[in-house]
């Protein structure tokens, strides 16, 4: 993951926007009304082109009614969180997050 280039960090976060949407069942159109923002907006952020600011990222699992823990540990740690769902409960994060720790060097 160190030698990931910003285009390629890129089109793993837009994987965030996209899934969760997809997760909630939720359109892009829902989306773009819901955060005052163009449809277009929403698709650019979906394919890595762009990318929503905190505030926005915040907005965005809000109007999903989802916490964003999962998607952002698969985005940081994919290596230990690749397999963790959205489905997953409280006790199943835990348990891969004490693996992870467990794993990582001093």
């Amino acid at each position: 993951m160190d030698d990931e280039t910003r285009q390629e960090k890129m089109k793993r976060f837009s994987k965030i926007w996209w899934k969760s949407r997809a997760d909630a069942g939720k359109s892009q159109e829902y989306m773009a009304l819901g955060l005052g923002v163009s449809k277009k907006t929403i698709q650019n952020w979906e394919k890595g082109v762009s990318s929503p600011d905190l505030f926005q990222s915040a907005e965005w699992f809000e109007l999903l009614g989802e916490n964003p823990i999962n998607y952002y540990l698969n985005f940081l740690f994919p290596e230990y969180f690749g397999d963790l769902s959205y489905k997953d409960d409280d006790d199943k994060i835990e348990e891969v997050l004490l693996h992870c720790i467990r794993e990582m060097p001093p």
